[in-house]
């Protein structure tokens, strides 16, 4: 799999159920927050000056702490940069979303960061421990490798886990096989099954013939009809 698309498809999972969210962030760091009350914030939706994407950043409500987690499949020595210049551009946006006064005579009330780097790249990881000292501003990320064979939690629960096994398969394999193999072994299994119904019904809408969705995708006779019927309704 295309290392840029492994970034991509991080913040696709762990971003589609608040509580793949929650799960990951218990698996990184142990600490468990309540998916209810976390709330994303995206440069996704960019304003003129922002950098480019963030992988995934949210705030727990009750929490004064903005989680900034970034996936990386190169080893990149300006990340803790990079994560310092995001957070400055999500603050602005939470300030903007809370109505806060940047100007006034009252001192704003500011979540604190906390970054974390996941890594799963091919090359070994040497540096647990990311800083970037600019005198007087500091930042420090904890750079954490996600390789399936190195999670201590490789729980059916854990989507942190259940990612990391996906592309493990995709090492070797086809998109479509990976999902296949992934679901097969309990991991969000509901996802993979969403997922599966997308590209399958995406080549039935193409009018691909059936026995070529069958070979490409990898699914029965009954699968195949489930869709069909799904696609009708």
């Amino acid at each position: 799999m295309n290392l840029a698309i492994r970034d991509t498809a991080f913040t696709y999972m762990m971003t589609r159920d608040k509580r793949y969210t929650a799960q990951a962030y218990k698996a990184l760091t142990g600490n468990e927050v309540d998916a209810d009350k976390i709330e994303y914030y995206s440069l996704k939706d960019r304003f003129e000056g922002a950098p480019r994407y963030n992988d995934l950043a949210f705030v727990v409500d009750g929490w004064h702490m903005m989680i900034l987690i970034e996936h990386q499949s190169t080893i990149n020595p300006n990340m803790c940069f990079r994560m310092l210049e995001y957070f400055v551009y999500l603050l602005d946006q939470y300030i903007r979303k809370n109505k806060l006064n940047k100007f006034g005579v009252k001192e704003m009330r500011l979540p604190k960061a906390e970054f974390y780097i996941v890594y799963n790249g091919d090359e070994p990881l040497k540096e647990n421990f990311l800083k970037l000292n600019l005198g007087s501003i500091t930042a420090s990320a904890e750079v954490l490798d996600i390789h399936f064979e190195n999670l201590k939690d490789k729980s059916k629960d854990n989507a942190l886990a259940g990612y990391a096994r996906f592309i493990d398969f995709s090492k070797s394999m086809g998109v479509i096989d990976a999902i296949k193999a992934t679901r097969e072994e309990g991991y969000l299994p509901q996802f993979f099954q969403e997922e599966q119904f997308k590209i399958v019904s995406g080549m039935l809408q193409d009018g691909m013939d059936e026995s070529l969705i069958k070979k490409y995708a990898s699914i029965t006779d009954q699968r195949l009809a489930e869709i069909k019927a799904q696609l009708k309704n």
